[in-house]
């Protein structure tokens, strides 16, 4: 996992590192360490409400899955969230999801 802002407990700056990380694994091929590093970067985004930084993974995600060739994997991942965030005033989420899908 990626030290920046652990020291500090920044969560903002771990969620940039981990973007960085994620970006890395991404180029590389190596998806079970890009999962990890969604998953870590989805938490963070969570818990400091940072939308941007949540659909940056989940794009992630969905273009991980379609690159290896898993299109119902993608799909079922885009109709997760269209179903967590239609009820929702999350526009950025809803045009993520449905531009996604």
């Amino acid at each position: 996992m990626y030290k920046i802002g652990l020291e500090r407990g920044d969560k903002y700056i771990q969620c940039v590192g981990l973007g960085v990380e994620l970006q890395h694994h991404v180029m590389n091929s190596n998806d079970k360490e890009a999962f990890s590093a969604i998953r870590q970067i989805q938490r963070l985004a969570t818990d400091i409400h940072d939308t941007l930084y949540y659909y940056m993974a989940f794009g992630n995600e969905v273009a991980i899955h379609l690159n290896n060739h898993h299109t119902l994997r993608a799909l079922k991942c885009c109709l997760e969230l269209r179903d967590k965030v239609d009820n929702s005033d999350d526009y950025f989420g809803q045009y993520t999801c449905y531009r996604m899908l």
